[in-house]
C-alpha cells in the first residue's frame, strides 16, 4: 500500500511526525489506541507504526509529537498559560505545577504536558532569574551545591518511562505537596541572619528534588523555595531568585532526558508562549518590588489540589 493512500484512510487525531530520510510521515495514533498501543512506551507505539508502513526504526533521524487540539483547548491553553506564568513567576517559579494542573484540568495528553510545561519552564524561570539576579536576590553559593547534585538526577528521572496510573498517582501527589508548600510553607518571617548551608543536606535536598522534578515533568522550585527558607539560608526574594536558575537548569536536563520525545509542537502554541511572556514579565516586576502573593498562592493550591483529585481518581 502506497504511504499517501495509507495515511488518506485513517481517522483523525493526534499526530506522530516522523523524519524518514528528509520525508516527513504523518500517522494519526488513534488507530493504534485500542490494539498496540495498551502497555507501551511512545516510543514502542513508534516503532510500531512504521513496522506497519515497512520503514525501519533505523532509518528514521527524529521522531517527535504534535498535540491535537480542540477549539475549547486552543481557547483556554494560553489563558491558562498566561496567568500559571503570572502568579508563578511572581515568587520565582516556572509554573510546571500550574502547567500540569491546567493540562489535567483541560485533558491534554502528558505526552505533550510534560515537555510542554518543561520548555514553558525554561521560558518563564530565565525570565524570573533575570529579574530576581539583577535586584540582587541570589547567592550562587546557595546555589551551586542543589544544583550540581540535581542536573544529573533530574536527567536519570526523565529517563525512567512512568506512564499511565503511576504517572498520574506520582504526579498527583506531587501536586498535592506543592500545593501545600506553596500556599501554606514557612515564610520569612524571622530577623535572624541566614545560616551557613550545610553541604550534605544541600546536595542531598538538590538530587532528591531533580529526580522528582525529572520523574514528573517540574523544576523543583515549588518545594525548594519553602526549604531554603525553612532551613534559614536564604531570605525569601533570595530564595526566589536561586529557585529560578535552579528550574532552568533541571528543566534543560529533563528536556535533554526525554530526547525525541521533547519536540511537541502545534501553530497554537504560540498564543501560550507569548501570553506566558508577557505574565513572566508582568509577575517578576510586581513580585520583585513589594507584591506579597500570599492570597495568589492559595488559590494557585487549591487549584493544584483539584488537579491533582482528577489525576489520582480518574488515573490520567
Amino acid at each position: 500500500m502506497q504511504l499517501k493512500t495509507l495515511l488518506a484512510a485513517l481517522p483523525a487525531g493526534p499526530v506522530l511526525l516522523v523524519t524518514i530520510r528528509q520525508r516527513i510521515a504523518a500517522l494519526p495514533i488513534t488507530a493504534f489506541d485500542s490494539n498496540q498501543r495498551t502497555g507501551s512506551s511512545d516510543h514502542t507505539l513508534a516503532e510500531s507504526l512504521l513496522t506497519w508502513v515497512n520503514v525501519p526504526l533505523a532509518h528514521c533521524d527524529t521522531i517527535f509529537f504534535v498535540a491535537d487540539l480542540n477549539d475549547f483547548q486552543i481557547l483556554a491553553l494560553p489563558l491558562a498559560v498566561g496567568l500559571v506564568a503570572f502568579l508563578y513567576s511572581s515568587v520565582g517559579h516556572g509554573g510546571a505545577t500550574g502547567y500540569l494542573a491546567a493540562a489535567a484540568l483541560l485533558g491534554l495528553s502528558p505526552a505533550f504536558a510534560r515537555p510542554g510545561a518543561l520548555w514553558m519552564n525554561c521560558v518563564v524561570a530565565s525570565i524570573a532569574f533575570w529579574r530576581f539576579q539583577r535586584a540582587r536576590f541570589f547567592d550562587a553559593q546557595v546555589f551551586w551545591p542543589l544544583a550540581t547534585a540535581s542536573i544529573p538526577c533530574a536527567w536519570l528521572g526523565s529517563r525512567m518511562h512512568l506512564e499511565g496510573r503511576g504517572y498520574a498517582l506520582v504526579l498527583g501527589a506531587a501536586l498535592l505537596a506543592a500545593g501545600w508548600f506553596l500556599g501554606w510553607g514557612k515564610r520569612d518571617t524571622t530577623s535572624e541572619s541566614p545560616r551557613p548551608i550545610g553541604l550534605p543536606i544541600a546536595m542531598l535536598a538538590g538530587g532528591g528534588l531533580g529526580f522528582l522534578a525529572g520523574l514528573t515533568g517540574i523544576g523543583g522550585g515549588v518545594f525548594l523555595t519553602p526549604l531554603l527558607i525553612f532551613l534559614n539560608w536564604t531570605p525569601a526574594k533570595v530564595a526566589g531568585g536561586i529557585s529560578a536558575l535552579f528550574i532552568v537548569v533541571n528543566s534543560l536536563a529533563g528536556l535533554a532526558g526525554l530526547g525525541g520525545k521533547a519536540l511537541v509542537w502545534q501553530p497554537s502554541f504560540l498564543a501560550p508562549i507569548l501570553l506566558g511572556i508577557i505574565g513572566a514579565l508582568l509577575g517578576t516586576h510586581f513580585g520583585v518590588n513589594r507584591w506579597r502573593t500570599t492570597a495568589f498562592r492559595r488559590a494557585l493550591a487549591t487549584v493544584l489540589w483539584i488537579a491533582a483529585a482528577k489525576l489520582m481518581l480518574s488515573g490520567k
